[in-house]
């Protein structure tokens, strides 16, 4: 009875200790590949070659959506990158699959606010009308982050006809707030340089006395 129990432990540990190496493996080899793809998206951003990196970025898309064990930020990592795709190849099919990732991303982490932000900004681009509800949610569940409040700006002012006044007076108070921490400056900025509600924006920088170098030109 004692030789049975004893490899009956033998058996399980050694079940138990093989289980863990591949899952260190499994872990690792993730990791190679998730720093590689947040190490590109970085150059990308910064330098942009169409001709050789169309073919990489697909690649470690790939790469991250057909992980063994794949976290909601590997899949979310894998349709920004799709999303660089589409914008170096003006190929339609990378905002499907962008869309699928950003999907399955909400399924496995449905409380992480950055999904919904980037969910939105796909709406925007489709034009689509869930665009304020997927706004509505990365604010949900991350009320304080600095990207969902950028984000808000923009949306808010820029649609600024047809939102309540509620929300008009929370966001100009928002913007006074964002503009006081300095930095968030940056992004700020860089926001209101490409809304569509800059003009508005600008002139309320410029009735409180502040400044915005986007707001210079």
């Amino acid at each position: 009875m004692n030789s049975i129990r004893k490899e009956v432990c033998l058996f399980t540990y050694t079940i138990f200790s093989l289980s863990l190496l591949f899952f260190s493996a499994f872990q690792l080899y993730q990791s190679i590949y998730r720093s590689a793809a947040e190490l590109h998206v970085e150059n990308l951003i910064y330098t942009v070659s169409k001709a050789d990196e169309v073919n990489l970025t697909k690649a470690l898309s790939v790469k991250l959506s057909s992980f063994p064990l794949p976290l909601a930020y590997d899949l979310s990592l894998g349709a920004t990158l799709y999303e660089w795709v589409y914008y170096l190849s003006q190929d339609k099919r990378y905002l499907d699959l962008q869309f699928r990732l950003r999907e399955q991303s909400v399924q496995l982490r449905p409380t992480w606010a950055p999904i919904y932000l980037q969910r939105a900004k796909l709406y925007r681009r489709l034009d689509n009308s869930k665009e304020k509800d997927m706004l509505d949610l990365a604010l949900y569940f991350g009320p304080n982050a600095l990207s969902s409040l950028i984000y808000n700006l923009d949306y808010t002012f820029s649609h600024w006809d047809n939102v309540s006044r509620e929300s008009q007076v929370k966001a100009a108070n928002q913007l006074l707030g964002v503009w006081s921490q300095f930095n968030y400056r940056s992004e700020l900025n860089q926001m209101i340089e490409f809304s569509r509600g800059k003009q508005r924006i600008c002139n309320l920088i410029t009735f409180n006395n502040l400044s915005v170098e986007s707001c210079k030109m």
